[in-house]
């Protein structure tokens, strides 16, 4: 059977629609930062709510947890929703309305209980809640970005969105102690305005006869293994990239520099150089640019252990924030060329619920580990990007070596 036409509303002098992919990004800059000022945030919630402030790590590991889950059940759910219930912006709307809502209710229903855990039991479910809540809308609309490229220039468009969730994710280091001074109310509020004002502009600029996959694309057969390497794939490149953001400002400090300042140069490195890994990919093809990553990966985590001056960890965070931009920035594109466009949500589901479980491996097991020192930890880190380029290189489905 002929393949139809994966984005039938392109005319042929455009390969990238900007507008709704600049909006996407900006969706995906407000979720990260929704997330940053929750993690700056909860422990203080808590403490204020009565609770010790040790539940904190125990509640980001449930919500990791439930994550796997939810990110795929997610992108499913969005496959399946027929158009004439909005396709998948109907759970992009609905997951936006409960994130929003819960956030910006939160710190007013924790200032109004008494400090006692056992009247206020009822509370970390319902941050549980708004965690499930913004899990639901990621997936989904990340499937977009298949809408808004031609299959060989998504790694370009795929850039923007990896720049703008880099800029965002730089917040941690460099403005964590600022979002904490301007207090839960405020923050929570000011990040649930950002997430409806970024979803109502990508509904807004959403092209018209973008449709919902079922109505107009056959589902494509698929084999476990080829969900098992999506899955994989965000495991092992997440992992590798929490054991280097966790591990350099413990390299930095046992040389007696600050590390926010590192950490940020890192994350705005990684933004920028996604620019020059999107343009590269559309000339090289993006599973060289990310296989390049790897061992530029590699060979920049080694460098990291040998950490002793300003001036080397300088060049170190550049190096570092480039060579995962390399990879980053060609994860998304990956998993939307490897299943066919009815099942992106599925594909990018499963890639974040990866994300999810390196996450929880992370902060369930390795971090508690006693072995864990750098040279371990660079270890485990070239461990998982072998198996990375298992997940990109394994089997590779034909739509993806010929669009990537």
């Amino acid at each position: 059977m002929q393949t139809p036409s994966r984005i039938p509303f392109f005319s042929s002098s455009q390969s990238v629609l900007w507008r709704p992919t600049a909006a996407l990004a900006s969706v995906n800059a407000a979720i990260t930062l929704s997330w940053i000022i929750y993690r700056v945030h909860l422990a203080g919630l808590l403490t204020q709510a009565g609770f010790p402030k040790g539940l904190a790590p125990v509640l980001l590991l449930i919500e990791s947890l439930l994550a796997i889950v939810v990110e795929p059940w997610a992108g499913v759910t969005s496959d399946r929703t027929p158009q004439r219930f909005g396709g998948r912006f109907y759970i992009i709307l609905l997951g936006t309305g409960m994130t929003a809502l819960l956030f910006a209710l939160l710190p007013g229903i924790v200032r109004l209980v008494q400090p006692s855990a056992s009247a206020n039991w009822w509370l970390p479910g319902l941050l549980i809640v708004w965690a499930i809540a913004i899990s639901m809308f990621r997936s989904p609309a990340l499937a977009l970005l298949g809408h808004y490229a031609m299959p060989k220039q998504l790694p370009l468009a795929a850039s923007l969105i990896t720049l703008a969730g880099a800029l965002a994710g730089s917040a941690t280091p460099l403005a964590s102690a600022w979002i904490l001074s301007q207090g839960a109310t405020l923050t929570f509020i000011g990040a649930a305005i950002l997430l409806l004002i970024t979803v109502t502009w990508l509904k807004t600029v959403q092209p018209s006869d973008v449709t919902s996959a079922p109505d107009v694309f056959p589902t494509a057969p698929w084999q476990f293994t080829t969900l098992a390497r999506l899955f994989g794939l965000g495991l092992t490149a997440t992992f590798t990239f929490r054991l280097a953001v966790e591990l350099f400002p413990k390299i930095l400090k046992a040389a007696e520099i600050q590390p926010p300042l590192f950490l940020g140069i890192l994350f705005v490195s990684l933004g920028l150089g996604a620019l020059l890994a999107g343009r590269l990919a559309t000339r090289w093809t993006n599973l060289k640019v990310m296989v390049i990553g790897l061992g530029l990966t590699a060979a920049c985590l080694i460098l990291m252990t040998l950490t002793r001056q300003p001036t080397i960890a300088l060049l170190t965070a550049v190096a570092l924030g480039l060579s995962f931009s390399f990879i980053f920035n060609g994860t998304l594109p990956f998993v939307l060329n490897t299943l066919s466009l009815d099942q992106a949500g599925l594909s990018v589901g499963l890639f974040f619920g990866g994300a999810a479980a390196a996450n929880s491996l992370y902060s369930g097991v390795v971090s508690q580990a006693s072995f864990l020192t750098p040279t371990t930890g660079v270890g485990l880190a070239i461990m998982a990007l072998l198996v990375a380029g298992f997940c990109i290189l394994g089997s590779v489905p034909p739509r993806t070596q010929h669009f990537s």
